[in-house]
């Protein structure tokens, strides 16, 4: 999954770490859309820290 063309050793394990972030926090976004979210929080948001 997290196979893109990535050759560095040490910032694929960053990225790889970031993809797991990301996926739970996309997860835990669901979730709330699925259940009751807050009126400020779009069910699909997209993260731009």
């Amino acid at each position: 999954m997290a196979q893109q063309t990535i050759h560095n050793g040490g910032s694929r394990r960053g990225i790889v770490i970031a993809l797991l972030v990301l996926a739970v926090f996309v997860l835990g976004i669901a979730m709330l859309g699925n259940g009751s979210a807050p009126n400020g929080v779009a069910p699909t948001a997209t993260a731009t820290d």
